[in-house]
C-alpha cells in the first residue's frame, strides 16, 4: 500500500525542517537526488518494458527528469555554494523542467489509472514517478523561498480536500469496487483491492501535485500544475461516479461518494483559483464557505473514526458510541451550512443580521454537540496511530469552524443572546497540537 511506501509524503517533513532551518543545503539536495532517482528509475522501467513506439510525451519527461538530476549530481559533488548555486541562485529552470514532466505523464497516460486494464502496470509506474517529480518539485520551490500567506492558506485548503478524499476511499469496504472488476464503462480491474489501491495511488499522486502551488509561479507555470492536476483527476472523478451508481449501492457507499463529489468540486474551485491569482487566506475568504468546507472535513474524519471501529467488530472500541454521536452532529452542521448557502444564493430579499447570526448559532450548536462526544473519546483506545492522527485533526477541525461561527456572530450589531443550548456558552477555545505527521482528514 501507498502509506508503507518509504517517500510517502517526505516532501512534507522536508518542508517542514525546511521552514525550521534544521537542513542544509546539502541535505536538501540528498534529497532531491533521491526522489529524482526513484523517478527515473520508473519511468526507464516503462520504457525497456514498452513494446510500442516510446511515447513522445514519456520521452520528454524523462528528458527533464534526467536534467535536473544529473545537474545536482554534479554539484553535490563540489561546494556548498556550487549547490547553492544549483538550488537557490539557477532554481528557476529546473523548476521548469520538472513542472513540464509531470504535464507530460499526466497527458500521456490516456486517461487511463494506475493498474487499469493491460496498461495497469505501465500506468502505475508514471503514476509513481510523477508523485516524487512533484515532491521533488514541491521541495525545490520551498526551498528556494518561503510560502507566503495566500497561498500557503490555499495549498493547505487543497492538501485538506485530498487527504478528505483519501480517507472516504479507504473506509469504502472493497465489495463497493465490484462494479469497476466487471468492465463496467471502460473500467477493468483484475479485483476489487486492486482498483481501491488504484484510486489511493491517484489520490496520493493529485495531493503531491497540489503541494507544488507556489506565489512564485507565472501564468504558464500555474496552468502547467493545473492541466496536470485535472488529468490525473479526471479519471478520478468517473470512477467515483460508477461507485455511486453501482446496481444496489449500499447507503454507505452513496455517501461516501456524495461528499467526495463535494470534495472534488471545492478542489477543482481552489485550483482554478490558484491558476487565476484570485486565490486568498482564510481570514479573507466567505465565512459560509469556510465553515462549509470545515465542517465537511470534519464530518469526514469522524466518519472514518467510525468505519475505522467498525472494522473491529465484534470487539468494538469503547468510545464508538460516543464516535456515532461525534459525527452525526457533524454531518448535520455541514448539511446545515449548506442548506444556508443555497437559501443566500436563491433568495431575493436582503438577509437580516439576525438571521444571518442565528444560522452560524446553529450550526455552533451542532459542532458543540460534536466535540463533547469527542470529549468522550480516549484517543488511545482507537485502532491505529492513523485514527489517532484523524482524531487530532477532528478536533481541530471543529476548533476551526466552531471559533468562525462565533467571530461572524459577534460581528453582528444586533445579536441577541442565544438560547440555552445554542452552543455559545459551551464553546471553549482550546488548542489542539497535531502529530507532527498529522494532515487534514476526511473519512467515511
Amino acid at each position: 500500500m501507498v502509506y508503507e511506501s518509504k517517500t510517502y509524503r517526505v516532501y512534507s517533513r522536508v518542508v517542514d525542517e525546511i521552514k525550521k532551518g534544521k537542513l542544509t543545503q546539502r541535505a536538501v539536495a540528498v534529497y532531491l537526488s533521491w526522489l529524482l532517482e526513484k523517478s527515473i528509475s520508473k519511468l526507464q522501467e516503462v520504457v525497456e518494458t514498452s513494446e510500442e513506439e516510446l511515447h513522445p510525451l514519456l520521452q520528454t519527461a524523462l528528458d527533464n527528469v534526467e536534467r535536473a538530476y544529473n545537474d545536482l549530481c554534479l554539484a553535490r559533488e563540489g561546494t556548498a555554494d556550487d549547490i547553492k548555486q544549483v538550488l537557490v541562485d539557477e532554481n528557476d529552470s529546473y523548476i521548469d523542467n520538472l513542472q513540464i514532466a509531470l504535464l507530460c505523464l499526466a497527458q500521456c497516460r490516456h486517461g487511463l489509472m494506475p493498474m487499469q486494464g493491460e496498461e495497469g502496470e505501465r500506468t502505475a509506474n508514471i503514476s509513481s514517478a510523477s508523485t516524487n517529480i512533484a515532491a521533488a518539485l514541491c521541495i525545490l520551490q520551498d526551498n528556494a523561498h518561503p510560502v507566503e500567506k495566500n497561498t500557503n492558506d490555499t495549498r493547505a485548503r487543497l492538501c485538506g480536500y485530498l487527504d478528505s478524499l483519501v480517507d472516504l476511499v479507504e473506509a469504502l469496504p472493497e465489495e463497493a469496487f465490484l462494479c469497476v472488476t466487471q468492465g463496467v464503462g471502460e473500467y477493468d480491474f483484475a479485483v476489487n483491492s486492486t482498483a481501491k489501491a488504484s484510486l489511493l495511488l491517484s489520490l496520493e499522486e493529485l495531493r503531491t501535485i497540489a503541494s507544488t502551488i507556489d506565489h512564485m509561479a507565472d501564468v504558464l507555470s500555474r496552468e502547467c500544475i493545473q492541466k496536470s492536476f485535472e488529468a490525473v483527476l479526471a479519471p478520478v472523478r468517473a470512477m467515483i461516479s460508477i461507485l455511486s451508481q453501482a446496481p444496489n449501492v449500499r447507503a454507505q457507499t452513496a455517501l461516501h461518494c456524495l461528499l467526495a463529489n463535494r470534495l472534488i468540486e471545492k478542489s477543482e474551485k481552489a485550483i482554478e483559483e490558484y491558476t487565476q491569482d484570485q486565490h486568498t487566506n482564510d481570514k479573507e475568504m466567505n465565512a459560509e464557505d469556510i465553515i462549509s468546507s470545515a465542517t465537511l472535513c470534519t464530518a469526514g474524519s469522524a466518519l472514518r473514526l467510525l468505519a475505522s471501529c467498525a472494522n473491529n467488530a465484534p470487539a468494538f472500541p469503547p468510545c464508538t458510541t460516543d464516535i456515532v454521536k461525534c459525527a452525526g452532529q457533524l454531518v448535520k452542521s455541514y448539511y446545515k451550512s449548506c442548506c444556508y448557502n443555497r437559501h443566500s444564493e436563491s433568495s431575493g430579499a436582503v438577509e437580516t443580521n439576525l438571521t444571518k447570526a442565528n444560522h452560524f448559532g446553529d450550526v455552533l450548536g451542532c459542532l458543540c454537540a460534536a466535540r463533547e462526544s469527542l470529549d468522550g473519546v480516549d484517543a488511545s483506545a482507537l485502532p491505529s496511530n492513523r485514527d489517532r492522527e484523524a482524531f487530532a485533526r477532528l478536533r481541530n477541525g471543529i476548533m476551526r469552524a466552531a471559533e468562525r461561527c462565533v467571530a461572524e456572530q459577534v460581528a453582528e450589531p444586533d445579536l441577541i443572546e442565544p438560547e440555552h443550548g445554542a452552543g455559545w456558552d459551551a464553546l471553549s477555545v482550546e488548542e489542539v497540537a497535531p502529530t507532527a505527521s498529522a494532515a487534514s482528514s476526511l473519512y467515511i
